[in-house]
């Protein structure tokens, strides 16, 4: 369904969950995509305009023109294509998991449930990421637990360079603090992953200082 969306150029526009995609915002998108046409000197097979939503208002539907293709799929012609994605309204499945990212409300909840049940830790991290506190209450609630899937989270991030390991490190702390960490995957693992290029024998050195600096016997200076 989704590459039926899209021409050999498309004009996409996402609209958060805070947001409406209003008659008037549907004209000022109409607008620039036929400047967009007239600049780039194209025809109107060429182009294509979508629009992300997490729903679609009545009073847009109420215009003509307008094509329900499916769930969540609304396309208006003649003209040049005009696409719009309700994602409040798209079945939950695995096909439309990045679009249901974008969900609000009990869609969002049904998205994160699916994910969970599932332990998908590839959208897992991205849910995690917007939604860390709704992910680990919900998470408590389905008597199901996330410390592999955090700990694959953050390798990915890494991995991926979407962030680097002090920053992920930084955020982790700050939601669950040190030790649901440290509890999850042990110190030594976590060294291993945070400091990857260190050899065994320096990680045992640096948890043997650790266990130094914590016993009740060491001298302060």
């Amino acid at each position: 369904m989704l590459h039926h969306l899209f021409g050999k150029h498309t004009i996409l526009e996402i609209k958060s969950v805070a947001e409406s995609f209003t008659v008037p915002k549907f004209q000022k998108l109409l607008g620039y995509s036929h400047l967009y046409l007239w600049k780039e000197e194209l025809s109107e097979d060429d182009i294509a305009s979508v629009a992300l939503v997490t729903h679609v208002p009545e009073q847009l539907l109420a215009l003509k023109r307008w094509k329900r293709l499916g769930k969540g799929f609304y396309q208006r012609k003649p003209g040049f294509f005009v696409s719009l994605v309700a994602v409040n309204e798209l079945p939950i499945r695995r096909e439309y998991y990045p679009l249901l990212l974008l969900a609000s409300g009990k869609q969002r909840e049904r998205f994160l449930q699916a994910i969970l049940q599932e332990g998908d830790v590839y959208y897992l991290q991205y849910a995690l990421l917007a939604n860390r506190k709704e992910v680990r209450k919900m998470s408590e609630e389905l008597g199901l637990s996330l410390p592999d899937s955090l700990e694959e989270n953050l390798r990915h991030l890494i991995e991926e360079g979407i962030f680097n390991p002090q920053k992920v490190a930084q955020e982790l702390v700050a939601g669950a603090g040190v030790q649901p960490i440290v509890d999850a995957v042990g110190v030594e693992r976590l060294l291993q992953f945070l400091l990857p290029k260190v050899d065994r024998q320096t990680l045992h050195r640096l948890l043997e200082c650790q266990e130094a600096q914590n016993s009740p016997n060491s001298i302060e200076a």
